[in-house]
């Protein structure tokens, strides 16, 4: 073989490797890490047990897991690739006299993001849930306040009355908020109201 055959052989030879290289490095997948977004940790179902849109934003395919065997509540699906965003939530009607609620638990197939939703079904005697749960920390000067809730009765049927002086001007909106307006706090000591 002359040089020039053995030249030529090494630049096919070095041109193969190169177009191989090449293409595998066009058929790795770049790893992504799974990120997830709920639009709320809370979702409320009417004691009718109508469909309820859980909305969440992930940037790759996602599942959920939930006691499936609840007797009460389903779901229309247990995943969704990353342009799905969001699944229906659905119970059975709740006719007697206690909240229902189950947790779903929603993560991404890499499992690096994982969240969970609280769904509370309304019963049939009347029930007003709060958005916020928590103890709320009021100002020392006068301010207004608003809190909104949810209930499975007319909101102009509701009436509020609070059980310190120092809360003011109490009313329910037909939005479903309560507002109030707590007074000066002009002493060094902490109050509680309700």
């Amino acid at each position: 073989m002359t040089y020039m055959e053995k030249l030529g052989n090494f630049v096919r030879l070095a041109a193969a490797a190169v177009l191989i290289a090449a293409a595998l490095s066009c058929t790795r997948d770049e790893q992504v890490t799974g990120s997830l977004e709920l639009a709320s940790d809370r979702i409320l179902i009417s004691d009718a047990g109508t469909p309820v849109l859980v909305s969440l934003d992930a940037n790759i395919e996602w599942r959920i897991e939930y006691d499936t065997d609840n007797g009460w509540m389903s779901t229309d699906l247990m995943g969704g690739k990353a342009s799905t965003k969001g699944f229906m939530v659905e119970g059975t009607e709740n006719t007697g006299e206690s909240l229902r609620y189950q947790t779903i638990r929603v993560f991404t197939v890499d499992h690096a993001a994982e969240k969970e939703v609280t769904v509370i079904q309304l019963s049939s005697y009347p029930a007003i849930i709060f958005e916020s749960t928590s103890m709320m920390s009021l100002m020392a000067a006068e301010a207004r306040y608003s809190i909104a809730f949810t209930a499975n009765v007319p909101n102009d049927g509701i009436k509020a009355t609070p059980s310190a002086d120092w809360l003011k001007d109490v009313t329910v909106t037909e939005d479903g908020n309560l507002v109030f307006t707590a007074s000066e706090n002009t002493d060094d000591v902490l109050r509680q109201g309700y």
